[in-house]
């Protein structure tokens, strides 16, 4: 059987001829299907009587020399009556597990900052407003935490702490945003369930209800009385706080 040479190979590629199999000798071809980017070097052999391919390379990061030398070590770990495919797969299982492990030593805080880049910085108009909301009230509670070690009580804590400090309705957004953030790290495969999903907003700041006082206009008039006596009261804030009130929106979509 005729030897592969280099130069034919160079051909093939530059006059883009696509093949199945082209055949180097002791168990060694190369490939370049139409789905191909590159060829590919690979072996065939038998383990029980039943032929297998093991794909060791490919053209031209991996030269013909080089794909040579592998395909003669693989043939030496075959008559050792070890199957380098089985190795291979073994090799990518535990590459993966030790990339998962990796992941998992995140922080909480490092997680956020990487759900926030792919999720929310530039898509929500309220990302600055979350960001501060997690920056005060979450990362100083978990943020130091491995991603992994995060249980249901670290949540709770935190929680607790922000009804406690009087911001029962940061308390709800604050659950809703661990939520979303945890929720991220399992489809990234970092954890396998979320240490937020259990509560509620009664175990947060309760249900939140529409206010049904309304100021009267007594009130009113003594309250933009008040604003414009203040020196530290701007014309911007005294006419921001009148659309405000006017429009009835939120102080985010008037300012």
């Amino acid at each position: 059987m005729a030897k592969l040479e280099d130069k034919t190979i160079r051909t093939w590629v530059k006059n883009n001829i696509r093949f199945d199999a082209k055949a180097d000798g002791d168990g060694l071809y190369i490939r370049y299907r139409e789905s191909d980017k590159s060829p590919i070097w690979f072996i065939r052999f038998k383990i029980a009587k039943i032929e297998q391919r093991l794909i060791i390379g490919r053209y031209p990061k991996m030269t013909l020399t080089a794909a040579r030398k592998e395909a003669s070590i693989q043939r030496g770990e075959i008559l050792k009556g070890h199957n380098p495919a089985d190795t291979k797969r073994e090799t990518k299982r535990t590459t993966a597990a030790k990339a998962i492990a990796e992941k998992s030593a995140q922080t909480v805080s490092e997680l956020v900052s990487e759900f926030f880049k792919r999720n929310v910085d530039g898509k929500l108009k309220s990302a600055k407003v979350r960001r501060q909301r997690i920056d005060k009230y979450l990362i100083p509670a978990i943020g130091k935490l491995r991603i992994d070690a995060v249980e249901p009580m670290h949540i709770s804590a935190m929680l607790n702490g922000i009804v406690d400090a009087g911001a029962p309705t940061t308390a709800n957004d604050i659950l809703g945003y661990s939520k979303q953030i945890f929720n991220y790290a399992i489809k990234r495969q970092i954890i396998k369930s979320n240490p937020a999903v259990a509560f509620d907003s009664s175990d947060a700041g309760g249900k939140e209800s529409a206010r049904t006082r309304y100021l009267k206009h007594a009130e009113l008039t003594l309250f933009f009385k008040a604003m414009r006596e203040c020196d530290k009261f701007t014309r911007h804030h005294y006419v921001c706080t009148k659309l405000i009130l006017f429009d009835r929106v939120q102080k985010r979509r008037t300012i």
